[in-house]
């Protein structure tokens, strides 16, 4: 597939928008035809902060921005630049002038001679007119952020001050034969309370969205249509008080924050603080309430759990994050009456670890954590239970990898789930992949599921426990990453569809952490034939 990128300056670009250049550059599927820099832009903006019209408004925003930048969430620079510059010499550069007909009369004829099939444009404020009928599938843009607030508007300030779920990204297109905007796709992100740092958090998540779409050929495709939003009109550039809101509201959190540390070490209090609920019988069909939390030791709290039944006795495996390390380590305990006794550390290494998914292959015991600080996904055999582990298999090394898991569907057939991040500058909650496990290791002979990323959301898309069965239907639990918070709340998803080709499922039910009073979180479950365990967090315990 040829593309030509079209944009203002390239001197100006994002990490998001190299990252593209980067992905076009290595992929030997695509070909880099053109770089196209238009000379005369309606708008000179910087391409992460779209400002307000008035003066006053501006520079109080303008301002804000520079103290987040210095002083709380540096720019993501994850590409080598110069790298990117010396292959990008390879590159044949146009300038296009749309003010000018004799130039852009050049450039629509260079750009009909490279044949290109798709033209990216970094920047909305572009009249690409001009240039849309002449690229076979037209032109690919994002808009980072909702129908109902303007393209206009820094990405993220109206969800944060009025409290939105999620920021969400469109990836639209511009055709030959149809010169409106069309929506192709479209994905959810989580927001944080920094506007700098939402603004970071889509930008570069939303890179994702596009090399999906490019992976499989999307073009021709009919106008998504996605549920209408509610609003009475379409939110525009922010006036001088809801910027002085923004920036109170950030100040505050700063002041929180900066508290709960002072709190941690002096009064020893936990701030979202997981604890265990285990109990008999289906989740799908228990009052969470009457249930009661496991009693913490001091100074650490309890995720992920796993049961594990062996030599007719229950086991839990669970991260266990001491706060005065600030790094999970695996635990195991046994389950006596409603209690974990003999608890044990069986990984303690000096990078995080979690989701400690255990599982039975051909009678032997083997345990796969999350390890995404360690850039890959490791296997460990149990030589001696529950205490010795060796490492016994490890892929997608270098890769951001997290809470993976092994599913054996009705055929007989071995999927591995897990989460992805291209860069760290990525949050992990937001792509879902699926991997065939062929003949032979675990590990070492996987195919990669064709739509990979099957899901970006990360409303669903991160995985909160494994695969269980229930009334003879298959159901995935996955964390709901919105509001601001981390693994929120937890959906059970129905999986309607799994093949190399299809991975489709719906939305059963979200448990919301409202069954105990100061609960802020409820994210991991597993469920077996006839117990379940679950995590929650308290929002100060």
């Amino acid at each position: 597939m040829r593309i030509a990128v079209l944009t203002e300056n390239i001197n100006s670009l994002a990490n998001w928008q190299l990252r593209i250049l980067q992905h076009i550059l290595s992929s030997p599927e695509l070909e880099f035809s053109a770089l196209i820099i238009n000379k005369n832009p309606k708008i000179n903006k910087q391409p992460e902060l779209q400002l307000p019209s008035s003066f006053i408004s501006r520079v109080l925003l303008k301002t804000q921005w520079f103290i987040e930048r210095k002083f709380f969430f540096k720019k993501p620079e994850t590409v080598n630049i110069l790298e990117l510059e010396s292959e990008l010499k390879n590159v044949e550069n146009l300038e296009f002038d749309q003010n000018n007909v004799e130039i852009s009369s050049k450039i629509i004829e260079k750009v009909r001679q490279l044949e290109v099939d798709l033209i990216l444009q970094f920047d909305t404020n572009i009249d690409s007119e001009l240039l849309a009928p002449h690229a076979k599938n037209g032109i690919y843009l994002f808009k980072h952020n909702g129908a109902h607030i303007s393209s206009e508007s820094p990405i993220g300030f109206w969800e944060i001050i009025k409290k939105e779920a999620t920021v969400i990204v469109s990836l639209q297109n511009i055709t030959r034969n149809n010169l409106n905007l069309v929506n192709i796709d479209q994905a959810h992100f989580n927001k944080h309370w920094s506007l700098a740092k939402t603004t970071d958090m889509v930008l570069e998540s939303s890179v994702a969205l596009l090399l999906k779409n490019l992976k499989l050929n999307t073009f021709n495709k009919l106008e998504i249509s996605f549920p209408p939003i509610e609003t009475e009109a379409v939110l525009g550039q922010p006036s001088f008080l809801q910027i002085i809101k923004y920036s109170t509201g950030f100040y505050h959190k700063v002041l929180s924050k900066v508290f709960e540390r002072i709190a941690t070490k002096l009064f020893k209090w936990r701030y979202q603080c997981f604890t265990l609920l285990i109990s008999k019988g289906q989740f799908n069909a228990t009052k969470l309430s009457t249930l009661r939390p496991i009693d913490l030791p001091k100074n650490e709290f309890w995720a992920d759990p796993f049961l594990f039944q062996h030599k007719n006795e229950t086991y839990v495996f669970f991260e266990n994050y001491p706060y005065s390390t600030k790094r999970g380590k695996i635990s195991c305990g046994k389950l006596k009456d409603d209690k974990i006794i003999d608890v044990v550390d069986i990984l303690d290494l000096d990078y995080h670890l979690s989701y400690p998914f255990v599982f039975k292959e051909n009678g032997e015991i083997f345990l796969m954590p999350e390890s995404s600080e360690n850039q890959r996904l490791d296997i460990y055999k149990c030589l001696q239970f529950p205490h010795t582990w060796e490492l016994h298999s490890s892929a997608f090394e270098g890769e951001l990898v997290a809470d993976a898991f092994f599913y054996n569907d009705e055929q007989n057939i071995k999927w591995l789930f897990l989460n992805k991040g291209a860069e760290t500058t990525v949050p992990l909650e937001n792509e879902l992949h699926i991997y065939k496990v062929e003949s032979g290791d675990m590990l070492k002979n996987l195919t990669p599921h064709h739509q990979n990323p099957v899901l970006i959301d990360s409303r669903i898309a991160r995985n909160g426990g494994a695969i269980f069965n229930y009334n003879n239907e298959v159901y995935r639990p996955s964390q709901c990453n919105d509001q601001g918070i981390y693994g929120r709340a937890l959906n059970i998803n129905k999986i309607k569809k799994l093949s190399l080709e299809e991975y489709e499922e719906e939305t059963i039910k979200t448990v919301e952490p409202d069954f105990y009073k100061g609960l802020m979180s409820i994210h991991h479950l597993h469920q077996t034939d006839d117990s379940f365990v679950i995590d929650v967090a308290y929002a100060k315990h």
